[in-house]
């Protein structure tokens, strides 16, 4: 199915269309059977997608495109993690570092969070914070890799556009 989908991007906007819930809501509804609390699932969120091999692709792919291929880049480990926790009830938004060509995204925890290791930083959008989860990672290390709030120290107060979901 998602192989015949459009994987053309005409604007930054059309990064949000590669983030598809309900194709991944088995796997939110798994993780929620692991962790109970808000902070705890978007971490294991982030430790699974750091265990995927980092390889660049273009043009991007959907999620179940990028489990099936077990690679992909930043923007398609941000999609795959941006889904989950959506499919598992948590808003996101998608960090697009353009002058970078990096992607991370934002998790509304509802509170900061208290697991990161190192300064926490954050975006805020419509009186909401969003704090930053870089979703990639070494495939060696996944369980000691970035936490939500943690972003290496080359997007640290940068711009980036910020990519709602629909």
């Amino acid at each position: 199915y998602y192989t015949m989908q459009n994987h053309v991007l005409y604007t930054d906007a059309d990064f949000a269309k590669f983030v598809t819930p309900y194709s991944l809501k088995p796997i939110a509804d798994r993780l929620w059977q692991i962790y109970n609390n808000t902070e705890d699932f978007a971490n294991g969120v982030l430790m699974l997608v750091h265990q995927i091999t980092y390889q660049e692709v273009v043009p991007g792919r959907y999620p179940v495109e990028t489990l099936v291929a077990g690679y992909g880049d930043c923007d398609l480990f941000a999609y795959i993690a941006a889904s989950i926790l959506e499919a598992g009830g948590i808003p996101v938004v998608l960090l697009y570092y353009k002058d970078q060509l990096h992607m991370e995204i934002g998790v509304d925890l509802g509170s900061a969070p208290t697991e990161a290791r190192v300064q926490v930083y954050s975006v805020n959008v419509q009186n909401v914070s969003y704090y930053i989860a870089e979703c990639t990672g070494s495939s060696s290390q996944w369980r000691d890799s970035w936490r939500v709030g943690e972003t290496p120290i080359e997007y640290q107060n940068v711009s980036s556009t910020v990519i709602t979901l629909g």
